[in-house]
């Protein structure tokens, strides 16, 4: 989800990880299309679409994880790449220690008393 956001979104990741992800991201296709003096046909609409059914798997997995998983997203103001910012952790299921994505896409399990404040 989030390599796909920031292919479409000038290298940003999403500064929301909420329902209305999907709104921003239209808005901002379209207003593309506009500067780029593309109509948006309803071939470019399927396409974009398709674009948003791809990334909405990411949205289902946060959806699932447990109240007890303590999920965060922190990626508003960040670019894809950025190796130092964590942008998405939370608490797997019987784990001691937290899953961590980073905005370079690497994750690594992190101690508590080392997650971001």
């Amino acid at each position: 989800m989030f390599r796909i956001w920031a292919e479409h979104m000038d290298g940003n990741l999403p500064s929301i990880l909420d329902m209305n992800a999907t709104m921003v991201f239209v808005k901002y296709q379209r207003k593309k299309m506009k500067e780029q003096g593309i109509e948006p046909t309803e071939k470019a609409m399927l396409e974009m679409q398709k674009t948003i059914q791809k990334m909405s798997r990411g949205g289902m997995f946060v959806q699932a994880l447990l109240s007890e998983s303590d999920w965060h997203y922190d990626g508003k103001d960040v670019k894809f790449g950025d190796a130092e910012k964590p942008i998405f952790w939370y608490k797997p299921e019987g784990s001691e220690t937290y899953r961590v994505i980073y905005g370079d896409l690497r994750v690594e399990d992190v101690s508590t008393e080392d997650l971001p404040e």
